[in-house]
């Protein structure tokens, strides 16, 4: 077994520098360019110079500590942790700040590799996004000629004839004011980044919101910016992904001018400032009846954070459709995304009447235009649509009673506009009451032992007095469908009080009178 070199000539690592420049200043030290000196290490050379701050592995990292005398650990903070919320607004090319690369003689920081450092804090400087000589981006590719050139060179090219050369050092300057809305968003990304949970969250909600906000953020947003940041923000790409999929490079003023606007609803613990943030952001663009965003793909909007859905539901309860705004719960606090497998309704239909209570009838029926049956039928229906991952109205009703019409948006449009407002909240509020705490009634037994078919007056009353142990046959032939006038559905008449026969005398545990939301004991619905 070999015994690892230990390189003679060794540098410290500077506050708060990334692995590259480290390496780039350790091989100056020891006379070796830079290709060189990864040679010698041992390190993988792909060109592309990002690839040393956020993809060594950690076997790696501890092999370097021990051939360069550092100490176990110290070069986790010289590279980007493997969970950084990158993707999509990963960047091939690393900002600088020109006053900072003087004060520290040409030695790079780890945070200008990230897409949301866009300012320098220190010096109140927006950054530098590529090189003032060739207009390229900065260290894309591994530093060349490195004893050539003095640190803080673009070293862009291939030979010595054709190397840019310029010195990033004494780039121009571009301040910002003290106040600057870019500064204050800097600030709040900076603390964000102390907090590495809370960091991957927001960042992770910021990248999937960038291109809404792209396409939403206009002129009067940006004003008092200042023309750098004015000029900056109009030669943004309209599209954000090239026709081969790869993301495309935004500008330190687009990161800072999105993340200034995006911020205020996403790093606040305050639900209400949030929301009405969200809301005036979608009013300039939403399309009516649209859950997702106008500007954001169903992609983005599947991997924003719960948190961070939930306010965009609750933004745009008013525009989506009326059995959307069911279906998420948009207007009570448990607004959410359903998850494609979860159906809360199969386990909640245990506990729907098939016609909703007396005492809620009489609270969300509208004053006209829809029949007392008709209503309480779609009403209980609507009762298992909080939570159903996909809009099937009609797979609905079919689960509750094959003889229901699918009339449900025609019947909630006409309980809102006969100044119900509140309607569509009452019923997610009661589906949510049945999921915690359910009924005394088991309902869904009850339609298993009496079927919803039409019975006539003689043979309904055998049906109804036969023993309810006595299961249904299935396979018994159906009696003949009576004439209109002379029909009833069993199902109209389940939810009225218990018939007096003998066999129903004293129900059973599990199919007791129902204490409804809203209702008395001792007048079951």
């Amino acid at each position: 077994m070999t015994e690892t070199r230990v390189l003679p000539l060794r540098m410290t690592v500077l506050p708060g520098e990334g692995l590259d420049s480290w390496l780039e200043a350790l091989g100056r030290r020891n006379g070796l360019t830079f290709s060189a000196f990864l040679r010698v290490l041992g390190l993988p050379r792909n060109y592309l110079t990002r690839s040393l701050v956020c993809d060594l592995p950690a076997t790696v990292l501890r092999e370097l500590e021990i051939r360069t005398g550092l100490p176990a650990g110290r070069l986790d903070s010289a590279v980007i942790d493997s969970d950084f919320p990158f993707s999509p607004r990963r960047q091939r090319r690393c900002r600088f700040c020109p006053q900072c690369l003087t004060e520290r003689e040409g030695r790079w920081l780890l945070k200008w590799w990230l897409p949301w450092t866009f300012a320098c804090t220190t010096h109140q400087a927006l950054l530098h996004d590529t090189c003032p000589g060739c207009g390229e981006g900065a260290r894309v590719r591994f530093p060349g000629h490195t004893l050539r050139f003095p640190a803080g060179t673009c070293t862009l090219g291939s030979r010595i004839a054709s190397v840019c050369g310029a010195d990033l050092n004494s780039a121009e300057l571009l301040p910002l004011a003290s106040d600057h809305p870019l500064l204050t968003a800097q600030h709040r990304v900076d603390s964000l980044l102390a907090d590495p949970s809370t960091a991957c969250t927001v960042l992770t909600d910021l990248n999937q919101c960038t291109p809404w906000l792209m396409h939403t953020i206009n002129d009067n947003d940006i004003q008092s910016m200042g023309q750098t940041v004015r000029d900056r923000w109009h030669r943004r790409p309209l599209a954000t992904r090239t026709p081969a999929d790869r993301v495309k490079p935004l500008s330190a003023a687009v990161n800072g001018v999105i993340a200034h606007a995006a911020l205020p609803f996403l790093d606040t613990s305050n639900d209400s400032v949030a929301i009405r943030v969200v809301h005036g952001l979608r009013a300039r663009r939403d399309t009516p009846n649209k859950v997702i965003s106008r500007g954001m793909t169903t992609e983005q909007w599947s991997q924003l954070s719960p948190g961070t859905q939930r306010r965009f539901l609750h933004a745009g309860d008013q525009t989506m459709g009326a059995l959307d705004r069911i279906r998420f719960s948009s207007s009570t606090p448990r607004a959410r995304v359903p998850k494609p497998s979860e159906h809360s309704g199969n386990t909640r239909i245990r506990h729907v009447p098939p016609a909703l209570w007396p005492g809620w009838t009489v609270r969300l029926m509208p004053r006209e235009g829809t029949k007392e049956t008709l209503f309480r039928g779609i009403a209980a229906a609507l009762l298992l649509l909080p939570g159903e991952p996909v809009l099937r109205a009609r797979g609905v009703t079919n689960r509750l009673g094959p003889h229901l019409p699918n009339a449900m948006t025609v019947t909630l449009q006409r309980a809102l506009k006969s100044g119900h407002p509140d309607v569509l909240t009452a019923l997610c509020n009661l589906a949510h009451h049945l999921d915690d705490h359910g009924s005394p009634i088991d309902y869904e037994r009850r339609r298993r032992l009496i079927p919803a078919i039409p019975i006539s007056p003689t043979s309904g009353a055998n049906s109804v007095s036969a023993p309810a142990a006595s299961p249904v046959n299935s396979s018994a032939p159906r009696p003949p469908r009576p004439p209109a006038t002379s029909t009833r559905s069993a199902t109209s008449t389940s939810s009225s009080p218990a018939p007096t026969s003998p066999t129903h005398a004293t129900p059973s545990s599990c199919d007791r009178h129902p204490t409804a939301p809203g209702t008395s004991p001792s007048h079951p619905p």
